[in-house]
């Protein structure tokens, strides 16, 4: 449905069981010319996180371990890292203390 809704071939889509919605793959332009979106993208659907993920977030990570070794995230580790991310900053977001501010609470709402 995502790819379907989202207009982005299957090519620019990291699609894999260990999460649940495919995943928008980074596009690196070859000049300025290029656009930074997904060909046949739909703008509607431009308002999906996953079509603004921070640069950190944006393809796997590259990291260099004790013995100077150059270590690259899977694929599914890459997955699971963007999913845990969204879920977290999604929660802090909803949570009862933060919505409790913008949202009376029964016992504010009767006095």
């Amino acid at each position: 449905m995502f790819i379907r809704d989202a207009g982005i071939d299957a090519e620019h889509l990291l699609i894999d069981p260990v999460v649940t919605i495919p995943l928008p793959l980074s596009l690196v332009p070859d000049d300025e010319t290029e656009p930074l979106r997904w060909p046949g993208t739909v703008p509607t659907m431009l308002w999906h996180p996953l079509a603004w993920l921070p640069e950190r977030l944006s393809q796997p990570l590259t990291v260099t371990i004790d013995d100077g070794e150059e270590v690259t995230e899977t694929d599914q580790e890459w997955a699971v890292r963007v999913a845990l991310e969204l879920q977290t900053s999604s929660s802090a977001a909803c949570s009862p203390r933060s919505s409790s501010r913008l949202v009376p609470t029964t016992s504010q709402t009767s006095r």
